[in-house]
């Protein structure tokens, strides 16, 4: 009895979870028109299993240290003067 309801509130909490992530995403994120209502209601509906869907299908989001990096790279390579090739060949 006592697994039965640890796996009830596991399943309120990851459903939950899902929906808040979701709808705390911008509706310029999705692709569609109307993907962000369809998982809306896959999560509702679907409870579990329209959670699990979105949560396999969900972007993950990249680590900070990661996305400061490649801002880094980005503004590096910008002020490269435009006659260096990248060649430090000296030969």
């Amino acid at each position: 009895m006592i697994i039965v309801v640890g796996l009830l509130v596991a399943s309120v909490i990851f459903c939950l979870s899902q929906f808040i992530h979701l709808m705390r995403r911008g509706d310029d994120e999705f692709p569609g028109r109307f993907d962000k209502p369809i998982w809306a209601a896959a999560i509702i509906f679907g409870t579990v299993l329209g959670a699990f869907a979105y949560w396999l299908s969900k972007p993950r989001e990249a680590p900070e240290s990661s996305a400061s990096l490649e801002s880094e790279f980005a503004s590096a390579i910008k002020k490269r003067p435009a006659g260096s090739g990248g060649s430090t060949n000296a030969g």
